[in-house]
């Protein structure tokens, strides 16, 4: 059963790649035409509002970039650290001795 999911992992990859990109090919255009349309008078605010969400979101993903490079180098800052610091006892020393 695992065996036949994992062979149809390609072709479903492969109709999900075609589907986003037909949408991103055609929506986006049409939405714009759209908006454009409907709002004639208010057309700048109503087209600034479409792309808001989308600037929005590339704001977000480069803000968690960010943080996700900060956190990766406190954490290896922090290894850094732990391997300089001179171990008191070795592992097996430690399990030896009972306070």
């Amino acid at each position: 059963m695992v065996e036949r999911r994992l062979s149809l992992l390609g072709p479903l990859y492969l109709v999900w790649g075609g589907i986003g990109l037909t949408m991103a090919a055609t929506l986006y255009d049409t939405a714009f035409a759209t908006v454009s349309q409907w709002c004639e008078r208010q057309r700048v605010r109503s087209l600034t509002q479409a792309v808001a969400p989308v600037g929005a979101g590339i704001a977000y993903d480069a803000l968690r970039s960010y943080e996700l490079i900060l956190w990766a180098f406190a954490a290896i800052s922090a290894l850094a650290v732990l391997a300089v610091l001179p171990a008191k006892r070795t592992p097996d020393e430690a399990l030896q001795s009972e306070p």
